[in-house]
């Protein structure tokens, strides 16, 4: 589950709101767990035993707490900008608790399927786990607002609306030094474990820190030790050509690099490419040379018409 994809509208994502790292993880699996093609919420199951590990409980209490975190869950409202006013809405409708089976059912707020469902443009995308194992709450939301950026490569903040943001409580962390200490630094640690990283200078008004000017980068280790993971997914599928000419490696390198980036900046077109390309292939097939050479070399046809600005059929 950790390779799914989270994929939020920006507006969703730019809305002002605090969650409990549990409560955060569980938002963001549930998230992960719509399917492309949906047009309408189902009820995200999760077996208790699996729910707790996702919390990170223990012990006998454990179930009592599990349900704890997804009342507190329901009763977390917050706000999202529309053009008509502000819509004030919670994360979750329902939670059920089926003892016989063992098992939890969780529905989103139906409200929300504008910002969940079927995107088209204005959205972050990234993989579950490069949030799900964050401890702090504010590095999750920080990476959010960040990856959001990352094509552009740096974002400003001012530090009153980046505590807003991140759902700083009001009269806490009011001096820079105490927000820099409890937020910006933790958050900054780690990132360097997922698919970004960033440094940061702050901005003065007069003698007074005001602002905050993120510079956002690949994290090309972790992306290089993800992408070479395997998977059962199309999506994530790891080029293991057997080239034998330093010529021939050097093609393999490039490609490896052109549908990473495809992946990253183009994700629409790689899910539409990709799919054009397994109808042409049986599930046998597949798992052949010939498959994977296919997806790599349009793929690699697509990247270039992107560069030379051009229309590629495919």
């Amino acid at each position: 589950m950790e390779n799914n994809l989270v994929v939020k509208s920006n507006q969703l994502n730019e809305s002002r709101y605090k969650l409990s790292v549990q409560e955060q993880r569980v938002v963001l699996t549930m998230i992960s767990m719509i399917e492309p093609g949906d047009i309408d919420f189902k009820p995200y199951s999760f077996t208790i035993q699996d729910f707790m590990q996702l919390v990170g409980l223990k012990g006998k209490s454990s179930y009592s707490e599990a349900k704890k975190i997804t009342k507190s869950l329901l009763q977390k409202a917050f706000t999202i900008k529309e053009p008509s006013g502000d819509l004030q809405i919670g994360w979750v409708s329902s939670a059920k608790y089926y003892n016989d089976e063992g098992r939890l059912e969780l529905c989103f707020n139906p409200l929300l399927k504008p910002y969940l469902l079927a995107l088209k443009k204005e959205f972050t995308r990234y993989q579950l786990k490069n949030t799900i194992r964050l401890k702090s709450i504010y590095s999750v939301r920080i990476y959010e607002l960040l990856k959001q950026y990352q094509g552009i490569g740096s974002r400003f903040f001012g530090i009153d609306e980046l505590r807003v943001l991140l759902g700083v409580s009001e009269g806490k962390l009011n001096t820079y030094s105490n927000f820099k200490l409890r937020v910006i630094e933790p958050a900054l640690a780690e990132l360097k474990n997922t698919d970004i990283y960033f440094t940061y200078e702050p901005e003065k008004t007069g003698r007074k820190i005001t602002g905050l000017r993120f510079k956002i980068f690949k994290n090309g280790d972790i992306v290089k030790k993800s992408y070479k993971k395997k998977s059962k997914t199309v999506t994530e599928i790891q080029p293991d050509l057997d080239f034998n000419t330093k010529t021939e490696r050097a093609a393999q390198k490039i490609r490896k690099e052109m549908l990473l980036s495809l992946q990253t900046y183009y994700p629409e077109r790689y899910v539409e490419l990709e799919k054009q390309t397994q109808k042409r292939f049986t599930k046998k097939e597949r798992n052949k040379r010939g498959y994977k050479l296919s997806l790599i070399l349009k793929m690699e046809s697509l990247v270039l018409g992107f560069i030379q600005k051009k229309k590629i059929k495919i």
